[in-house]
Order: C-alpha cells, then sequence, then structure tokens
C-alpha cells in the first residue's frame, strides 16, 4: 500500500513559528483534513529537506532555468542524482545555510534554498504534515491563509507519495 502526505513548510526556510501557535495549527489542519489518518508538526534543528516522494519529476537550475531530468549521463549519475548528491552532503555536514550547489547545468554555484522542484519540495526547519488527508486536489487559498495566520508565516504545499 502506498501513503500520500500533505505537507506545509514556511516559504521562509529559516522561519519557525512560535511553539504557543502549534496546538491551533494541529487542529485547524485536522479541521480541514477530517478524513486524515495523521497530523504531525516537525522542528528541525538544522536546515531540511522537505521531499515530495515519488512525485519528483525535475529540478530547475534559478540561474539558466535549464530543466534537470533523471537522464543518466556516461558517468553512469543523472544531473538530478549530482544535485541530490551535494544535498545530501551538505544536510550531513550541516553546511546547507551556507554553501552553494554546483549546477551541472550551466557551473553556477546557487543556493539550495533557491533550486526550482517540479513537483514542489522544499527547505525548512518547520513542517506541519497530514498522512493520506482525504481531500481531493490540495487546500484551497482561504485555508493555506487560515494556516499561514495561525502560524504567523506565508506556507507552500508539498504533496509527497511514498
Amino acid at each position: 500500500m502506498s501513503d500520500n502526505y500533505l505537507k506545509l513548510i514556511p516559504t521562509d526556510s529559516q522561519f519557525v513559528p512560535d511553539e504557543s501557535t502549534y496546538h491551533d495549527a494541529i487542529a485547524c489542519l485536522e479541521k480541514l483534513t477530517p478524513h486524515g489518518e495523521k497530523v504531525r508538526l516537525e522542528v528541525y534543528s538544522h536546515l531540511t529537506f522537505i521531499d515530495q516522494g515519488q512525485n519528483f519529476e525535475e529540478i530547475i537550475c534559478p540561474t539558466c532555468k535549464a530543466v534537470l531530468r533523471d537522464n543518466i549521463d556516461l558517468a553512469g549519475k543523472t544531473d538530478c542524482q549530482k544535485v541530490f548528491d551535494q544535498i545530501g552532503v551538505q544536510i550531513e555536514n550541516e553546511t546547507l545555510e551556507n554553501s552553494g550547489i554546483k549546477m551541472p547545468c550551466c557551473n553556477s554555484e546557487v543556493k539550495a534554498t533557491d533550486l526550482i522542484f517540479n513537483w514542489p519540495a522544499g527547505f525548512a526547519r518547520f513542517e506541519l504534515s497530514v498522512l493520506n488527508p482525504g481531500i481531493a486536489g490540495s487546500l484551497s487559498d482561504g485555508d493555506v491563509s487560515q494556516l499561514s495566520r495561525i502560524l504567523g508565516c506565508k506556507l507552500m504545499q508539498i504533496w509527497a507519495h511514498y
């Protein structure tokens, strides 16, 4: 059996909402996804990659706008794997916040937080999620605004499939 997660993260990757908002945010997401299986809130000590699971399609370079897909090169690695390898090393070394990612398309160095993912993914220190939310499509703009007001930050939605 596979699972879907709806993940909400601040658009400001470093933002962590005040602890006093957590209970209301969880209650709100439970109300918005009454058939969801489990609402969870995570605060990470360091910037973390919030992935989209099997929904991943491509990375778009923020510098040259090249679309990186999982096409294998002569060395047996895809451009996406090269980027994810760098992200993995930086997460492991806790240097993601102040290191650059060398893009295989144009050799420019970009911040990981500037990468564009299709389907959406991102980097955050805070994540609010619901397992198998039982809703058709994404939350409405109004629903996301309601959660944003509670948490005090603008949010983006990430759909992950595992």
